[in-house]
């Protein structure tokens, strides 16, 4: 197997990401949220601090509802989830 022209041999990584989802190496197939959470945590930081004077609670978190769960969420109807990552999602919704 080659990458731009390079033949690739003995790489092993311990995650790598395809569509937006990261796939951790293990036993069986996992993959990781850090990124994800790290994402949505920067998107509703960034909503708060543009938003948390001029705007009620209410309008902040429908905004966080409509347009930052996605960010948190995404890719993960493809998953068989573990206890941890769902009560994490339960918690956030």
């Amino acid at each position: 197997m080659t990458c731009h022209g390079q033949l690739l041999q003995n790489i092993l990584v311990s995650e790598f990401r395809y569509l937006g989802v990261f796939t951790v190496s293990s036993r069986s197939f996992k993959c990781s949220l850090v990124h994800g959470k790290r994402c949505f945590y920067a998107a509703v930081n960034g909503l708060f601090g543009k938003l948390l004077i001029l705007a009620s609670e209410q309008v902040i978190l429908e905004l966080v509802r409509a347009k930052r769960i996605p960010i948190l969420l995404h890719g993960l109807e493809c998953f068989q989830l573990g206890r941890q990552t769902l009560d994490f999602i339960r918690l956030h919704l």
